[in-house]
């Protein structure tokens, strides 16, 4: 019997090989295939490389995601939304997270919550590939709620998640995501652009145009 499997075995060793590689290769093809390669982010506190947060919210402002009461989904476009509400002072929106009964957001959505909670608040939504309204923002001293595609703390996986965008400049961009408040995360500017416009392919961000806070005094 064992001459008889030896034998098998020495005709049929390629034929044996082949679906061996190929089962490792379809294995790791399903595992790995949904994953995105990107340059990396880096999770950290209010400065990187020797630059500071634009939009520096206290941790003790920041608020964290969780599921609507109606139905379980997410609320972070009005996590995202509290927290612009709270840098911006926009009073009636401190709280707002906790006002909004079923989750998932969408602009029309954000538009009705502005209407009903803060009718005389200005803002400005905009959806596409242009980051100069996030770039005025920010260098105005402005948050803005931005979509955010992908991410290493989601094992670069596909999402459909709004966070704050809290620094932009031409190197780096910053963000405060609410399911990790109290970390930032920053990244290069091209990787920022990508990670917002992924995966439709535009973005989508809205900013309240209340003034800011007075910026920091420096020595």
């Amino acid at each position: 019997m064992r001459s008889i499997i030896s034998d098998w075995l020495r005709k049929n060793w390629r034929w044996l090989l082949y679906i061996a590689l190929h089962t490792a290769a379809h294995h790791y093809w399903m595992t790995h295939s949904h994953r995105i390669w990107a340059e990396p982010a880096v999770v950290g506190g209010p400065s990187h490389d020797g630059v500071e947060l634009q939009i520096d919210l206290p941790a003790g402002q920041h608020v964290r995601n969780f599921g609507a009461p109606a139905d379980g989904k997410g609320l972070c476009v009005f996590a995202s939304m509290t927290m612009a509400s709270r840098w911006h002072n926009v009073r009636p929106l401190f709280d707002v997270i906790h006002k909004i009964n079923e989750g998932g957001g969408w602009p029309e959505k954000v538009d009705g919550v502005f209407k009903r909670f803060a009718p005389d608040l200005k803002y400005v939504q905009y959806e596409g590939t242009d980051p100069s309204l996030l770039d005025k923002a920010l260098s105005e001293g402005r948050l803005a709620c931005v979509t955010y595609g992908y991410g290493e703390r989601y094992q670069m996986q596909t999402i459909y998640h709004m966070v704050c965008l809290v620094h932009l400049d031409d190197r780096y961009a910053a963000i405060l995501d609410n399911n990790f408040p109290g970390t930032y995360e920053w990244m290069s500017r091209a990787e920022f652009l990508k990670r917002w416009k992924h995966p439709s392919g535009k973005g989508w961000a809205y900013v309240m145009l209340t003034p800011p806070p007075p910026p920091v005094p420096h020595n």
